[in-house]
């Protein structure tokens, strides 16, 4: 592990050790340094700092004061351009490529297309939607030839079984709120969350399922972490149909996703690519594209998962609500109904609300990073530098010797280079882990071959 990094998880806990795979969503850091650290070098008696130090100290003065005076001057925006400034922001660090950012801005983006899985290659998937940033719903993509199991493995009474002992972190109703989640929160604190949580095990949760509204929501767990059981009984990110039209695979594995009774999530967007599954009952999405976003109310919190401050309920135009979010009103998106069985492919940075049947429904996520092909390698570049760049300096509030910074210097940059081969260079035959067999699919390995070679037509 290389000085930089190992400054980096010092100053941020729970940081990741090194660039690898794409991992939770975790907001920036709220502060320039580490307060104590940064404290202990500005109590240093000023005849102890070697004239080195006291101008490193001065200039540092000079730029907080300038740092602040840019955050005064974006606190003059409207919030509209505040809004503006984080989507833009979240594009760039997803490396989304620029048509993608404002296709359908204008317009009326097209419905949701219905495709049976038997009659959709590798090579169609790609060319007509993950290569264009256009959802798709496939009809029959969870079925034995892809290593799933028979529905019955997805009812209450077999889930509680088998992973009814264990503990989770369940999201809780907010007592003013009809759904899963308060994005009213976002007008506090900075960095604040939507979210409520309680430890519960699965077989309470399930019972709770059957109360009117129920209290919880399973939501976001990770598979390997909360339900061990089932990983034989899913299919990994290296045995999924289509995943050759995807780059890395996120690092937590496959996400699920268990409710009842309607329950809603907040608007928000990802910075990766989705493929939802629905195992059982079904969801309901209402998607807006990314040339949407500046009508759809956008908090200005970096988030790995950006949220709307617009409710659910004002993405109808004709509820009461809708007349508080005027902007809103000019939005065009679409609404798709996933039933079990089939996958909806989510596109990166594609706006999304999800409803969930009365029954109890159950989804599998598999998020990956988008494709070599598709990604914008040189915004994806710029971005990590300036990341990089905010690291170097909140080490150089800290005081550190002249020699670690000069290492620190040297392997930025070198850190930046290898994040960025290891999305450029990704490629799934290299990393096929043994014991995985490849996915029944109706293409071939010339089929493949052609859509690791054919150019992204944007």
């Amino acid at each position: 592990m290389g000085l930089l990094n190992q400054l980096k998880n010092k100053l941020t806990p729970g940081a990741s050790p090194s660039p690898s795979l794409p991992g939770k969503p975790s907001p920036e850091p709220a502060s320039p340094a580490d307060p104590d650290a940064a404290a202990a070098v500005e109590n240093r008696n000023p005849s102890a700092l070697s004239p080195a130090e006291q101008q490193q100290g001065a200039q540092r003065r000079a730029e907080e004061v300038q740092g602040n005076q840019q955050g005064l001057n974006s606190q003059q925006l409207s919030p509209q351009e505040r809004a503006a400034q984080e989507v833009q922001w979240h594009h760039d660090k997803a490396g989304l490529a620029a048509p993608f950012r404002t296709e359908y801005s204008d317009s009326q983006c097209p419905e949701v297309d219905f495709v049976e899985a038997k009659d959709l290659t590798v090579d169609a998937f790609w060319s007509r939607y993950v290569s264009c940033n256009r959802p798709v719903v496939v009809l029959g993509a969870v079925a034995a030839q892809h290593g799933w199991p028979d529905g019955g493995s997805w009812t209450e009474e077999a889930l509680t079984t088998l992973v009814g002992h264990a503990s989770i972190n369940a999201r809780t109703r907010p007592v003013d709120c009809n759904t899963f989640g308060d994005v009213s929160k976002f007008t506090g604190a900075p960095f604040a969350k939507p979210y409520d949580y309680e430890h519960i095990t699965l077989a309470d949760y399930f019972a709770s399922l059957h109360e009117q509204p129920p209290k919880y929501y399973a939501a976001r767990l990770e598979l390997q972490e909360d339900m061990p059981e089932l990983v034989g009984q899913v299919p990994s990110h290296y045995e999924v149909p289509w995943r050759h039209a995807f780059g890395l695979p996120y690092k937590d594995g496959v996400i699920f996703y268990m409710g009842a009774h309607r329950q809603r999530t907040p608007l928000h967007y990802d910075d990766v690519e989705n493929l939802f599954f629905v195992l059982a009952g079904s969801k309901t999405v209402t998607l807006f594209p990314p040339g949407q976003a500046a009508r759809l109310y956008p908090a200005t919190q970096r988030l790995g998962t950006h949220y709307c401050l617009l409710p659910p309920a004002a993405l109808h135009a004709s509820s009461a609500e809708a007349e508080a979010w005027p902007l809103a009103r000019e939005a065009r998106g679409v609404e798709a109904k996933v039933p079990a069985g089939a996958m909806l492919y989510l596109p990166c940075c594609w706006l999304h609300s999800v409803q969930g049947s009365p029954e109890l429904n159950v989804s599998a996520n598999y998020w990956f990073a988008q494709s070599p092909k598709k990604l914008d390698l040189e915004v994806r570049r710029t971005f990590e530098q300036r990341t990089m760049d905010r690291w170097v300096r909140q080490l150089e509030t800290m005081g550190l010797p002249a020699s670690v910074m000069r290492e620190a210097h040297d392997e930025a940059p070198r850190l930046v280079d290898a994040k960025i081969k290891l999305y450029e260079d990704w490629s799934w035959d290299h990393l096929q882990p043994s014991g995985h067999q490849e996915a029944s699919q109706t293409t071939s390995s010339e089929d493949v071959h052609r859509l690791r070679c054919q150019s992204v037509d944007n």
